[in-house]
């Protein structure tokens, strides 16, 4: 069973030396996303014990986490420059594993930037690694990352294919983080191919799936897409349910992102029902 964050937390006091530096980096990590500020912290002090005990993996492992957290924050050069460190240790220690990862995290950065043919060189060296490593769950990560770079390049069809892929491979893997995702991008492919009715199949098979893992943000976004394609097809009273559902869903955990974009689908709802008064009131709570 996986140790709440608080355990974690509280296990800090009684270990040192790798341990401790173990340890923050799981913190790092499991933090990144809830709180990409303390992500930093906890990876910078693991980056200051790893280079005080000497453990040049170690450092490396650090720098990586302390990455993954300035991505989270979005400051992307000092992202690209720990994952640079990063790798330089990697490959002068000749870890395989360590390589394949950090290069998936530039490709990441390179896409948060817009620079999909960068992400995809990066991710296509990852994905040759992971192959030869035969890391399954990591590679599945890897095929859902690359189509999420060609789905925002439009390549549609190629999407699918490492959509597919991925799917097929988290499965196997029981990766349900990894199955949740590419379900989801699946979804936003069919919505924007205007297939509403297969783009929902999609979106609800997400929405289950965040709700199991407990993502409420991910939760929140699906329910919106389920309402915003409801939309789309006419069924306004299932747009009402799952708008106002997935509006209250991304306010409770702060997802501000889709709080806007549930508003506009609900100020588009009312106005489709002819209700303009109504209409103004979203916006005017943002």
């Amino acid at each position: 069973m996986t140790d709440s964050l608080q355990a974690l937390e509280e296990r800090l006091e009684s270990v040192e030396g790798g341990e401790l530096v173990e340890l923050l980096i799981e913190l790092s990590l499991r933090t990144c996303k809830i709180s990409p500020t303390r992500a930093c912290h906890y990876a910078e002090e693991a980056l200051a014990k790893a280079i005080s005990i000497g453990s040049k993996l170690m450092e490396a492992d650090s720098l990586e986490a302390l990455g993954r957290a300035n991505l989270g924050k979005l400051t992307h050069d000092q992202a690209l420059e720990h994952f640079h460190s990063a790798l330089s240790i990697y490959e002068e220690l000749g870890s395989k594993k360590g390589i394949a990862g950090v290069l998936g995290c530039i490709g990441q950065v390179h896409y948060s930037l817009g620079e999909s043919e960068a992400a995809l060189e990066y991710l296509e060296r990852s994905r040759r690694l992971l192959k030869e490593l035969d890391d399954r769950k990591r590679l599945a990560r890897n095929l859902n990352s690359t189509g999420l770079v060609l789905l925002g390049s439009d390549k549609h069809e190629e999407a699918l294919k490492y959509l597919e892929e991925s799917l097929a491979a988290a499965t196997l893997e029981n990766d349900i983080e990894t199955i949740r995702s590419a379900t989801n991008n699946t979804g936003i492919i069919h919505y924007q191919n205007d297939n509403f009715k297969e783009a929902i199949v999609f979106f609800k098979k997400a929405a289950l799936l965040s709700e199991q893992c407990g993502d409420l943000r991910s939760l929140a976004g699906n329910l919106i897409n389920i309402g915003t394609g409801s939309i789309r097809l006419g069924d306004y009273d299932e747009a009402h349910e799952y708008l106002n559902k997935g509006f209250g869903i991304a306010e409770q955990s702060e997802a501000w992102d889709y709080m806007i974009q549930g508003s506009y689908s609900l100020c588009e709802l009312c106005e489709k029902e002819g209700d303009f008064e109504k209409a103004l009131e979203p916006s005017q709570n943002e």
